[in-house]
C-alpha cells in the first residue's frame, strides 16, 4: 500500500487492469514499478456502473482500507463518488 506521496524522480504512469471473475469484474489501477495504488470491485446485482474502491485486494467496508464507492446511472453519464464517512440520512440532528 502507498501512504507516503510518489518521489519526485519516479515517473506516474498507472496501469488500468481489468479482471474478470465469473460475473464479477474488478479493476486494479498499478504504478510502473507494479505496485498497486488501489482496487476496485463492482457490485453484484447492481445497475449501472457501481463500484467499491479500496487499498488492499480484499475489499470490506469494515476495513481501514475502504475508501469509498463510485456509482453511474444506467447510462454511464453521471458518476458519484461516496467517502466511507457517514450517511447524512442516518446522522442525529441537534
Amino acid at each position: 500500500m502507498i501512504y507516503n506521496p510518489i518521489p519526485r524522480e519516479c515517473k506516474a504512469v498507472f496501469i488500468f487492469k481489468r479482471v474478470y471473475k465469473g460475473f464479477l469484474e474488478s479493476f486494479q489501477l498499478i504504478l510502473e514499478n507494479g505496485k498497486p495504488l488501489f482496487f476496485c470491485e463492482n457490485q453484484l446485482g447492481s445497475i449501472g456502473a457501481n463500484y467499491y474502491i479500496s487499498l488492499t485486494k480484499e475489499i470490506d467496508k469494515k476495513s481501514t482500507a475502504y475508501l469509498g464507492k463510485l456509482r453511474g446511472n444506467l447510462f454511464g453519464s453521471v458518476f458519484q463518488l461516496y467517502d466511507n464517512g457517514a450517511q447524512p440520512a442516518s446522522m442525529a440532528y441537534i
